[in-house]
């Protein structure tokens, strides 16, 4: 199964296909499944532009994310006010529409501190020298996101056994110097004995 670069949906073809080797792994009992993921030359590019930027992008979204983190703080402190006063109010399902809101507000802004303080560090003096870590890790959660994906659709109850008979080989970083996306390779085989 091919990809574009940094893609980690299936096609509807590609959901077809998986959906027809299901069904023979489910039918077919001395039937097993290898899966392995393999970078494309267009995933690590793609990956390295989006964790390592450009000072001037890097600027652009730090201030971005500040103004950003700005008017969260100013939604969750009126949102905190209100949910106050409909508890004063006696208003149940005020309060907990309010404090509902209040939390997920609280989940946003911890969100955006964890990215200002993610792109603080690729901006610091020295940075630079864990560029390389950063695509490999970026190319790593690309290669975990489309294995996530065809196991989800892989491994369901009907399937008997698809413990003993689905592997998932691990993602590696490998160079890869082609400028496609990354594939995924899907080796079926017949065991003499079940």
């Amino acid at each position: 199964m091919q990809y574009a670069a940094s893609v980690t949906t299936l096609s509807q073809e590609q959901a077809g296909d998986l959906a027809e080797i299901r069904e023979r792994l489910r039918r077919e009992r001395d039937l097993s499944i290898t899966v392995r993921h393999h970078l494309g030359g267009g995933d690590i590019e793609n990956a390295n532009g989006l964790v390592n930027l450009s000072a001037t992008e890097a600027k652009r979204l730090l201030a971005r994310l500040r103004q950003d983190r700005a008017e969260l703080q100013q939604a969750r402190d009126e949102l905190a006010s209100q949910a106050r006063a409909a508890f004063a109010a006696g208003s149940r399902e005020n309060v907990i529409a309010r404090t509902t809101r209040l939390q997920e507000t609280e989940i946003q802004l911890g969100l955006i501190e964890r990215a200002l303080d993610d792109l603080l560090e690729t901006m610091r003096p020295g940075s630079k020298h864990a560029a390389r870590r950063r695509t490999r890790d970026a190319c790593m959660a690309i290669s975990k996101a489309r294995l996530e994906i065809i196991a989800s659709l892989l491994v369901v109850e009907e399937i008997p056994n698809a413990d003993e008979r689905i592997t998932f080989v691990p993602p590696r970083f490998m160079e890869a110097s082609d400028p496609a996306g990354g594939s995924i390779t899907l080796t079926l085989s017949k065991s003499k004995a079940r």
